[in-house]
């Protein structure tokens, strides 16, 4: 998997060239590391939506994965790190020999927010928000990872990283 810090990438990075060169047999691999800043999703968003069109994957998917990409970032920015500490995006779609288009994505965030939340904490807010339960959203900003998320992705996973922080995860699989 190729790596990418996109903090160090000069304004007049070549991202289409960059893209073209990481795609092997319609697929790609690349880790996203960027400082847990909301401005960086527009480069985040930017990048996917190259990828996207260089892989064939157009409408309402590629505006889909942008989408999921944004919200898992967001989260990531908004509870999970402090300003400016390092999150990672691991981004793959990988086409198999039918055809199929498999994506996972996975955003890691340093757990050092006060708001931060470990893998099981996550889980057990699924749960609730499955019961019908109330769940404290911000009504103001976001669009809410289990309303929207949920809806999109065929998996949505959690697991407390190395680092002590969380990594959130989605799975999805496309039949063209």
């Amino acid at each position: 998997m190729k790596t990418l810090d996109i903090s160090k990438i000069p304004s007049d990075f070549d991202k289409l060239k960059y893209v073209a060169d990481s795609i092997n047999n319609s697929s790609i691999e690349i880790c996203f590391i960027y400082a847990s800043d909301f401005r960086n999703s527009v480069i985040l968003r930017s990048f996917v939506g190259i990828i996207c069109d260089s892989l064939g994957i157009e409408g309402k998917w590629k505006s889909r994965l942008i989408l999921i990409i944004d919200e898992l970032n967001n989260n990531a920015v908004e509870y999970g790190s402090k300003s400016d500490e390092v999150n990672s995006m691991r981004f793959s779609i990988i086409t198999d020999v039918n055809g199929d288009v498999n994506i996972n994505v996975e955003v890691e965030d340093t757990g050092a927010s006060n708001l931060s939340k470990k893998a099981s904490e996550m889980v057990r807010l699924r749960e609730n928000k499955g019961k019908g339960k109330k769940v404290r959203s911000n009504p103001i900003r976001g669009r809410g990872l289990f309303v929207i998320i949920e809806q999109l992705v065929d998996k949505l996973y959690f697991r407390d990283s190395k680092n002590g922080g969380l990594v959130v995860g989605v799975n999805k699989k496309i039949r063209f």
